[in-house]
């Protein structure tokens, strides 16, 4: 069976024998090594119920040592048990940050990012009065060209 991988899987998709795609019937054996599904068990879910629509069953390689075929029930139940854990350890993670930022507000140490196009508008509008290009005036103070343009309009409107 020819098998499509760049590195050692850790995920495996085997295509079972189907009439409904060539790959299957040529039996064709294809490894992922990540999926990135969106760090929500319902995404997982999802996916892992449209691979077996297609006739694709996920077997899951190397999981904690084992490996996990979620064509039985046991492996659909580590699946999800699993997917629930990092979705659980994601939402924790993002709380902490909203947090740790609100409190950093609050202490006066997050400010965020200084507007430096915002702070160079007034010398765009006089390098283009003195009949400079756009391009040169954002390679000149070190802005992008939509952020000369964004000042220039800003002027001409108060």
């Amino acid at each position: 069976m020819p098998a499509f991988s760049r590195t050692a899987p850790t995920f495996a998709i085997p295509y079972r024998s189907s009439s409904r795609t060539a790959a299957a019937r040529l039996g064709i054996r294809c490894s992922i090594c990540r999926i990135a599904a969106k760090r929500s068990a319902r995404h997982l879910s999802e996916l892992v119920d449209r691979l077996e629509g297609k006739g694709v069953t996920l077997r899951i390689l190397n999981f904690g040592g084992d490996a996990v075929d979620t064509r039985g029930a046991t492996g659909r139940l580590m699946l999800n048990m699993f997917a629930a854990m990092a979705q659980f350890e994601r939402e924790m993670m993002l709380e902490r940050q909203r947090e740790g930022i609100a409190r950093a507000k609050a202490e006066g140490k997050y400010k965020g990012r200084k507007p430096t196009a915002r702070a160079k508008a007034q010398d765009a509008l006089r390098l283009f009065r003195e009949g400079k290009k756009v391009a040169h005036i954002a390679k000149e103070l070190g802005i992008g060209r939509g952020s000369v343009y964004r000042a220039l309009a800003d002027t001409a409107t108060t």
